[in-house]
């Protein structure tokens, strides 16, 4: 859905997505005698920075947290299963993995779906200097195995990561310079 940016009576604005020019001129009761001018979304920019030069370093910024958290969530985390510590990979792809097999799981422990008794799953050991092996090994994880690697593992370094960067944008929101 396509944000509209405009000028209005030298007011800069941004419409909610998806809302189509006769909405955003209704909304806003635009008419004809209106200083009214579309912008496009790097114009829109650029005369924020011009008119906001706080606002668009706290954008920028906040754009950077977000990438930042983006990437902590993919880079993967580390799980210890049996004492052991295991790096599990954690992108795009993988998020899915785990997700369709924890439903696969759940529905087969409510006796919706059959499921094998255990789950394979990919991991690299950590070696003794805390640095990843470059050998991926075969896991054979129970169901209940498996659902904690998802919920304390997987889920739980989203979580951190993600309530890690919430609070970096709120330290940046509040800064007054």
């Amino acid at each position: 859905m396509e944000t509209l940016y405009f000028s209005l009576n030298g007011e800069l604005y941004a419409s909610a997505p998806g809302l189509s020019l006769v909405e955003v001129m209704e909304a806003h009761g635009i008419t004809d005698s209106d200083n009214f001018t579309l912008l496009t979304e790097e114009e829109y920019s650029i005369a924020s920075a011009a008119a906001f030069p706080h606002h668009a370093w706290k954008e920028k910024k906040i754009r950077q947290i977000d990438n930042d958290t983006q990437n902590a969530i993919v880079q993967g985390f580390t799980y210890k299963i049996n004492g052991a510590a295991l790096f599990f990979s954690y992108d795009g792809n993988d998020q899915q993995n785990f997700a369709d097999a924890a439903n696969k799981v759940m529905m087969s422990i409510m006796g919706l779906r059959q499921a094998p008794a255990s789950i394979s799953w990919k991991a690299r050991p950590i070696g003794g200097s805390g640095e990843k092996t470059a050998d991926s090994m075969q896991l054979s994880l129970s169901h209940e195995e498996f659902l904690s690697l998802y919920l304390d593992g997987a889920l739980a370094h989203k979580e951190r990561c993600l309530e890690e960067g919430m609070q970096r944008k709120n330290d940046i929101q509040m800064a007054e310079s």
